[in-house]
């Protein structure tokens, strides 16, 4: 994985990258969750990206390929509102070949999952792969 600049100057790797393409899945505007879909292809399973405590979003509905970054307000976006008080705010810069965008939150999680195209009930989760900001402590 290579490390990329993040506006303060120091390297850091992505938080994920997958080469799978993703689309925008489901908001759910009570629990401000975003979830990011890459549907299970060639033997590998559903492909999920949570997003939780939304506070601002900034990106197109699918992407063919995803990066996640932690950033600043990068100069080719408009900024974000300010962080509300009492809580930690990720600001995170979505990537890919054909677009980009910016998402404020407060969680951010992917996994794998038994979803399917035929499911009806919620999926189980297969593997966690990170969460931050837990995985941004160490």
């Amino acid at each position: 994985m290579q490390t990329r600049s993040v506006n303060d100057g120091v390297e850091r790797a992505p938080l994920f990258y997958s080469s799978r393409p993703f689309r925008l899945w489901r908001y759910g505007v009570g629990h401000s969750q975003l979830l990011l879909r890459s549907l299970p292809v060639d033997g590998e399973p559903c492909l999920d990206v949570l997003f939780e405590g939304v506070r601002w979003i900034q990106m197109p509905t699918s992407l063919h390929s995803l990066t996640i970054e932690l950033t600043g307000q990068d100069a080719g976006h408009a900024p974000p509102p300010t962080s509300q008080a009492g809580g930690k705010t990720l600001t995170l810069r979505l990537s890919a070949a054909n677009d980009s965008g910016t998402i404020e939150c407060s969680k951010v999680s992917a996994y794998t999952s038994s979803w399917t195209v035929s499911s009806v009930e919620e999926p189980n989760i297969i593997e966690t792969l990170f969460i931050a900001p837990a995985d941004l402590d160490s």
